[in-house]
C-alpha cells in the first residue's frame, strides 16, 4: 500500500536516486548528476510543496515534480518530471499521483496544469487524456554535434551574460512563437549564471539574438528580426554560441512544429530531429 505526500521533507539526494532509477529505461537517455538535477529543477521553477511522492514504507518509489509560476497570465503548474521506479510500475502509482495532484494544485489556487510528453509514448498520452489533458502544441527537438556549421556568418556578435528588461521586450517582439515553459524568459533568468547571450546589433537595435547554456549546449531561444533574415545573422549567432560551450552536442528543444523558418534554419545547419513532443494542458 502506497502513501502519497508532498516532497517538502525529501532530500535532493533521495530524489536524485529515485529519479535516476525511474528514468533508467526512458526513451531518451537521462543521466543527470545531482547538481544538474538541482539546476533543472531551479530552471523550471520547482516547488516541493506542489509536488508529490509515492512512498512504499519510507522508500520513495514514484514522484510528480511541479514547477509553479505565472504562464500566459495564469497561475500554472508545470510537470517537470513524473516517474515510477520499475519494480513498482503497473500498480496504479502514476494514476494515483495525478489524481491527488489535481486536488493539491486546486487547493494551491493553480489555474492550469501544463506538461510535455514524447509523441511515441502512447501509454502516457492515453493516461493524460483520461485525466483531462488536451494537446495544445506539437514540438520538435533538435540535436547536432556542432562540429560543422555551413555558411559564413561574418556579422560581429556580442556576447554577454544577460538582457535588460527593455532588451527582453525587444527580442520578444520578433521571436516566431512563444517558447515552451523550460525555454521561457523566466526559466532562463532562474539560473542566470548558466547562460550566454549572443546578439547582432545595429543602430536600429537588436537584429538577432540567441541564448545558450554554456554547460549543456542547450539553446532555449534563437531568432533573427524578420526584415534582416537571409543575410547570415543566424549563422553568426549559432557559430558564436557553439564556441562558448564545451558540450559534445548542441540541442534546440521544443521548437514549435509550425515554425518552418527556424526548423529550416536548423536543418540547414546540420541539426536533426531527435524526438517529437506534445504540449498538453488541463484547466483546473
Amino acid at each position: 500500500m502506497y502513501h502519497i505526500q508532498d516532497l517538502r521533507t525529501v532530500s535532493l539526494r533521495n530524489l536524485h536516486e529515485t529519479f535516476l532509477e525511474a528514468f533508467s529505461d526512458y526513451q531518451v537517455p537521462i543521466d543527470l548528476s545531482a547538481r544538474r538535477l538541482q539546476h533543472m529543477l531551479t530552471r523550471r521553477g520547482y516547488i516541493a510543496g506542489a509536488s508529490l511522492g509515492a512512498f512504499d514504507g519510507e522508500a520513495l518509489v514514484g514522484f510528480l515534480l511541479h514547477g509553479v509560476r505565472d504562464w500566459r497570465g495564469l497561475a500554472t503548474a508545470y510537470d517537470t518530471g513524473t516517474g515510477v521506479v520499475p519494480a513498482h510500475r503497473k500498480k496504479g502509482v502514476t494514476t494515483e499521483l495525478l489524481s491527488k495532484a489535481g486536488t493539491l494544485l486546486q487547493d494551491l489556487h493553480i489555474q492550469q496544469w501544463l506538461l510535455e510528453v514524447i509523441q511515441e509514448n502512447r501509454k502516457a498520452m492515453r493516461l493524460y487524456e483520461r485525466e483531462g489533458f488536451t494537446v495544445i502544441r506539437e514540438f520538435d527537438c533538435f540535436i547536432s554535434s556542432g562540429a560543422e556549421l555551413p555558411g559564413r556568418g561574418d556579422f560581429p556578435v556580442m556576447l554577454n551574460t544577460g538582457f535588460t528588461g527593455e532588451e527582453w521586450e525587444e527580442v520578444h517582439s520578433f521571436i516566431d512563437y512563444e517558447p515552451s515553459w523550460q525555454n521561457a524568459r523566466a526559466s532562463i533568468q532562474a539560473v542566470p549564471e548558466s547562460f550566454i547571450y549572443a546578439t547582432v546589433r545595429s543602430e536600429a537595435g537588436i537584429l538577432g539574438y540567441g541564448v545558450i547554456d554554456r554547460s549543456s549546449g542547450d539553446i532555449p531561444q534563437i531568432a533573427v528580426r524578420p526584415d534582416t533574415r537571409g543575410r547570415g545573422i543566424g549563422t553568426a549567432l549559432l557559430r558564436a554560441m557553439v564556441h562558448t560551450t564545451d558540450a559534445k552536442r548542441v540541442t534546440c528543444t521544443n521548437v514549435d512544429s509550425r515554425c518552418a523558418s527556424l526548423k529550416g534554419f536548423l536543418h540547414h545547419h546540420g541539426f536533426t530531429i531527435d524526438v517529437r513532443q506534445y504540449e498538453m494542458m488541463r484547466k483546473l
